[in-house]
């Protein structure tokens, strides 16, 4: 068996195992396997019933031996289309075991009428649950097109069950097994000029969506000031030079320096307010200076919480 089929098939494997065994796997191996599996599930395409079934007597007879029963064509309920007639009765189950936040981007990136057809196979108070996630515009569109929707097409409820089960495994590999490397990653793009930040995170979206959304949402930007706690903010403006703040009061939202000015003592609030009338916007080096300075020390006190 060639080296690409042998990682298709512990692709499609690991791809079946519930969301807690499959982190368990992925964390006891190697940076390079987690890496080149993590991969491969997310090009995972088209499975057929009868291909998972090789593959899973492949897998029983190497863990178990080849004197251990044979075992029947089952398939995954929550993942894996049945070769029989009917439908599952809850066959977006796996969806009340993810995390909300990850849930509402999956389905916010499907069409309004996708996102109907799941509704309607979930109970009452599971689909009320979801539809409350759910952007308010994005929302009245999902309810229009449920209103309107009459027969539901059993082939593409089956293909939507699998497509949105692979991006959930996918996520989920991208949470436990890149997650240091997220991390890294979205320090340094924290530290460096807005540009350049953006550049990469689109460039990142382009090729991967769902990596580059992951990867914007835990870059600290000066923004992320307002959730800070007052003693935070005490604690921050104590280990950041005054100088500092001007360029950084510029470049942010005028909410972030009306929060930082309040929390200033009155005479450092008057130079630094008198700093940011003077202070040339175009001068982009100066800016991202005195951002890094700022963000660099908050980044340092959010981890030391």
């Amino acid at each position: 068996m060639s080296p690409s089929k042998q990682l298709r098939d512990a692709a499609i494997v690991l791809n079946s195992l519930p969301d807690e065994m499959l982190s368990d796997v992925l964390s006891r191996l190697d940076g390079e396997s987690q890496t080149q599996l993590t991969e491969s599930m997310g090009r995972l395409q088209e499975i057929s019933g009868e291909e998972f079934h090789q593959i899973s007597r492949r897998f029983h007879k190497l863990t178990l031996g080849e004197n251990q029963p044979e075992i029947p064509p089952t398939f995954d309920p929550l993942l894996w289309p049945r070769d029989t007639s009917g439908a599952d009765k809850e066959p977006f189950a796996f969806l009340k075991y993810m995390d909300s936040d990850a849930r509402r981007q999956i389905l916010e990136a499907e069409h309004p009428l996708n996102v109907a057809m799941v509704l309607t196979t979930l109970t009452p108070e599971f689909a009320s649950t979801i539809a409350r996630e759910l952007d308010p515009s994005f929302r009245i569109s999902v309810i229009r097109r449920l209103c309107d929707l009459d027969i539901v097409d059993d082939l593409k409820l089956m293909e939507l069950r699998f497509e949105l089960r692979m991006r959930a495994k996918r996520m989920l590999a991208i949470a436990n097994c890149t997650g240091h490397g997220i991390r890294v990653a979205a320090d340094l793009l924290s530290l460096t000029d807005q540009r350049t930040r953006d550049g990469v995170v689109a460039m990142l979206r382009d090729r991967d969506e769902e990596l580059g959304a992951e990867l914007e949402k835990r870059v600290f930007t000066m923004t992320d000031l307002l959730d800070f706690r007052d003693d935070q903010i005490v604690k921050l403006l104590k280990n950041v030079d005054t100088s500092a703040w001007a360029g950084a009061l510029r470049s942010t939202k005028p909410s972030v320096g009306k929060r930082i000015l309040e929390s200033m003592a009155p005479r450092a609030a008057d130079i630094v307010t008198a700093e940011m009338a003077a202070f040339d916007p175009l001068n982009e080096r100066a800016m991202h200076c005195a951002v890094e300075q700022v963000v660099g020390v908050a980044m340092k006190l959010r981890d030391d919480e």
